[in-house]
């Protein structure tokens, strides 16, 4: 059974936690997402939302929305499937993300200059994030235990930055690419 995880963080945080995310909500979720369990906790600037249920695939769709309610940059996070995905939104707009599920290779989207700019980060931060060791391999050497054995050992211990604790690849890789 594969992770399944949305969360998103909005800067600067909403006065009201809640009251803003039921509203968001009423808005764009379908009835049934009405029950959804939430966590939030504020980080520095960031309000930070973890759903707790069966809901977690709208971490992106309440991400954007919450950005145009309240004219804020916000980053959405989904995991799904052994891959994970970004996006920066600002005032509603999607600026640039990572696109790693349903595809066997991540690849990035959107104006990486601006999401940079936006979240005060250098664009190099997106680029190593999103690299694989897979990345020029074929369906077959996919499917061989043995090349990818070999692969395993090549790249072992390989870091996005120092002090990182998993590949970028790694389905845990969006924690080191969040700090």
């Amino acid at each position: 059974m594969s992770n399944k995880i949305g969360m998103f963080a909005v800067k600067p945080p909403p006065v009201d936690f809640a009251s803003t995310i039921q509203k968001i909500m009423a808005k764009v979720a379908p009835q049934d997402a009405f029950i959804t369990r939430f966590g939030s906790k504020e980080y520095g600037e960031w309000a930070c939302f973890v759903i707790e249920d069966e809901n977690y695939g709208y971490a992106t769709e309440w991400c954007q929305a919450l950005t145009a309610e309240m004219d804020c940059i916000g980053v959405s996070v989904f995991l799904l499937e052994w891959s994970w995905d970004f996006n920066v939104f600002h005032k509603g707009n999607h600026i640039a993300g990572r696109e790693g599920y349903p595809h066997r290779e991540p690849f990035l989207k959107g104006d990486l200059k601006a999401a940079s700019e936006l979240l005060q980060v250098s664009k190099e931060v997106f680029t190593k994030y999103c690299v694989s060791p897979t990345a020029d391999c074929t369906d077959e050497q996919c499917d061989d235990d043995n090349f990818m054995e070999e692969l395993d050992e090549k790249f072992y211990g390989f870091r996005a930055f120092e002090g990182d604790e998993v590949e970028p690849w790694d389905e845990w890789g969006f924690v080191d690419f969040i700090r």
